[in-house]
């Protein structure tokens, strides 16, 4: 907390804060005081606690905070809710300490950090100045790793890794969460924890700074760090990187190489299925080289596994050979034969459940699940949800958690002749998904953060159920009118371009460009990375027209640099035919303009671009 500042006398107070403070009052005043203040004192706008200065600013942050908490208990992921309250805190010396335990505990499993990485840090903090090193190390602990392996790979530099060059991602995230937790720990005398820290960054290039930081860290409390143990590896990573396009930029994925079992537990609330496969023949995955795998098997079980309540338990299957470094360490730990298949679950505390010899079925791994006690998480999150009615988060997760298992279960639904789902599966599969979604999209609208949480599985089956569809019918106008508010927001975009094609009248692009009030110096609207999606959007319900509106300026901006003389073939990439001309080209077939489509690959050719 700040310490005591001199506070402006009233004339100045009046000059200085006095329309701000008017505005703040009547706002709190009205009903719709949500969508408006976060968005207001949520940003950074007043360094070093400048309206702390202000006797009439603090007097409507100590009446209005505890409206900031009432709010904060149904909006628990509100990032913008949660900068809010900081800002609020500090006039009254409100403790999170104090605040916190007030809020329920989210589902497990959920898709982000809980709690929040900021109000984690805050929390730290607090934890510092009253040397309550346990509390940090109880908060900071599970979620340390996280994002660890995309920023620094193990055993990788590269020109940009250098460390002696300032990067202002490692240092937040040396600053934020690996320096509080490495202090706490050996504080707190938990030097095994420690260790731990320090073998895993000692691994990282990147962190090559940072590791001296650590030593000499652990001097001052009397503290040498071992050598590392022989048979400690921090889990490997390889980075792939992809060539992008002038449209799309390039790519870069980065895939996790475990090497203990206990690394393997990525996620509170889900499981893995462990099966150690020593028939010969094995053959390599395309995505990771190092990882044998039987393919007929891998099919069987994807398929078992999308199965019956199966889906609910967020399983994720490992398939192994005997000689990998994880089965080896499991037919140790547990006794096996080298020559024997076998399979397991391995939970979310790293303990192994034995399933059998023979291969997984349906209900063989069932009876394993329930043997264990588990229940699913949906069943968490439909509990959270009951429990908290009044709670947008807890229906906010429900419904992410709908859309992830409708998304597994609408292919092995019964269909139609039309190609959608029958009207009883339609039903099953997403009836309580839209009833939620009904209830909670206006609470949504101005909240970025909900809408990440919510769209992280998208809806690519909306064109296989009338209930989706009948639901973005309902909704785009809604959108529409957020959007006039928000032209900036890409999550509303993302939105849009899921819902405009089921628009009555077929929405285009174009038309619904000109009915947006111009905003002075923005541009990239709609932003252009969302361009492939609402293409594919537009190919699964047939909207060729709006096709043709995205897609036609992108080909029309090579063309006149072809036109030009220029040589372009290196920007003729696979993923720009693939995400615009195609979807172009097939667009021009489907409205009769079968030329326009010969023309164009024509032009591709000649080009020398990718060869489809």
């Amino acid at each position: 907390m700040p310490e005591k500042i001199e506070e402006l006398s009233s004339e100045d107070d009046l000059n200085i804060w006095g329309e701000l403070t008017e505005l703040l009052t009547m706002t709190f005043a009205g009903n719709d005081w949500l969508p408006v203040v976060p968005r207001c004192l949520g940003i950074s706008w007043f360094p070093d606690n400048m309206p702390l200065h202000s006797p009439a600013m603090k007097a409507i942050y100590k009446r209005n905070l505890p409206r900031i908490e009432e709010a904060l208990t149904n909006r628990q992921t509100d990032s913008s809710l949660w900068k809010t309250w900081q800002v609020m805190a500090q006039a009254t010396g409100r403790r999170l300490m104090d605040f916190y335990p007030q809020l329920a505990d989210l589902p497990a499993g959920i898709n982000f950090a809980w709690p929040p990485r900021n109000v984690m840090a805050w929390m730290a903090e607090e934890a510092r100045l009253s040397n309550d090193w346990r509390k940090i190390i109880e908060f900071m602990w599970p979620l340390w790793r996280a994002g660890l392996d995309d920023l620094a790979p193990v055993g990788m530099r590269s020109e940009t890794n250098n460390p002696d060059i300032s990067s202002p991602r490692r240092d937040t995230h040396w600053k934020e969460n690996i320096f509080p937790l490495l202090e706490a720990c050996l504080n707190a005398k938990d030097f095994d924890k420690a260790n731990e820290i320090y073998f895993d960054i000692s691994l990282r290039p990147m962190f090559e700074r940072e590791v001296k930081s650590a030593i000499e860290m652990a001097k001052r409390h009397k503290y040498e760090f071992p050598m590392s143990p022989d048979d400690y590896k921090a889990p490997e990573t390889r980075t792939e990187s992809f060539i992008g396009d002038p449209v799309n930029g390039n790519q870069i994925r980065t895939r996790i190489q475990f090497n203990k079992l206990k690394d393997m537990v990525f996620a509170e609330g889900a499981l893995r299925l462990l099966i150690v496969d020593p028939s010969a023949g094995l053959e390599k995955e395309t995505f990771q080289p190092e990882m044998p795998y039987n393919a007929q098997l891998s099919d069987h079980i994807k398929t078992v596994l999308s199965q019956n309540k199966l889906p609910e338990y967020n399983i994720f299957p490992y398939i192994m050979n005997p000689n990998h470094v994880l089965a080896v360490e499991l037919i140790t730990q547990e006794g096996f034969s080298n020559n024997t298949f076998v399979w397991g679950i391995l939970d979310d505390y790293a303990d192994y459940h034995h399933g059998g010899h023979s291969l997984p079925t349906s209900d063989s791994i069932m009876g394993l699940i329930y043997s264990m006690r588990r229940k699913t998480h949906l069943d968490n999150c439909r509990e959270f949800s009951k429990n908290n009615q009044e709670s947008i988060t807890g229906k906010i997760i429900l419904l992410t958690e709908l859309a992830r298992l409708g998304n597994i279960r609408t292919p092995n639904g019964k269909m139609d002749a039309d190609n959608f789902l029958d009207e009883s599966a339609d039903q099953e599969i997403w009836g309580e998904y839209v009833k939620i979604a009904n209830l909670v999209i206006p609470h949504m609208l101005f909240n970025s953060n909900d809408f990440e949480i919510t769209l992280c599985y998208g809806l690519p089956f909306i064109k296989n159920s009338r209930q989706l569809q009948s639901f973005a019918r309902r909704n785009i106008g809604v959108i529409e009118n957020a959007l006039q508010v928000m032209p900036h927001s890409t999550q509303l975009w993302k939105l849009w371009g899921i819902f405009s094609p089921y628009y009555p009248s077929n929405r285009s692009l174009l038309s619904f460009m000109a009915a947006l009030t111009p905003v002075p110096g923005l541009s990239n609207v709609p932003p252009v990375s969302l361009y492939p999606e609402i293409i594919n959007n537009c190919r699964s319900a047939e909207a060729w027209a709006q096709i043709i509106n995205l897609a036609e300026p992108v080909w029309e901006s090579y063309q006149k640099m072809a036109d030009a003389g220029e040589n372009i073939k290196h920007m003729l990439t696979r993923s720009v035919w693939e995400q615009y001309i195609n979807p172009l080209c097939e667009a021009y077939q489907k409205i009769g303009q079968d030329y326009k489509a010969e023309k164009i690959r024509s032009d591709w050719k000649k080009a020398e671009g990718w060869k489809q």
